[in-house]
């Protein structure tokens, strides 16, 4: 599918759920980067896209007020990218 007429955009909303427990420690970094590559490959695959990404991290829930980290929807990818960045199993 390739629409080329800018007036064709779609307003896209992709969100990301990420498992930030413990369990999860030797993979985040990769997780991470996968996340990244995957909004750079939108980006380019779909440059028509008005994209907006947004983000929940989890914790056990023993991890109290820290178990949930949230980024709202936001068409800003250095912002979204920042969030994800400082994200620690």
């Amino acid at each position: 599918l390739f629409i080329t007429d800018q007036s064709m955009s779609e307003l896209v909303d992709f969100a990301f759920v990420i498992d930030c427990t413990s369990s999860m420690s030797s993979w985040i970094d990769q997780v991470k980067n996968d996340i990244n590559r995957v909004v750079e490959d939108i980006k380019e695959k779909f440059p028509y896209f008005k994209l907006r990404l947004g983000c929940v991290a989890y914790r056990d829930w023993s991890d109290g007020e820290r178990r949930l980290r949230k980024l709202d929807f936001t068409e800003n990818v250095d912002t979204f990218k920042n969030f994800v960045g400082r994200l620690k199993a």
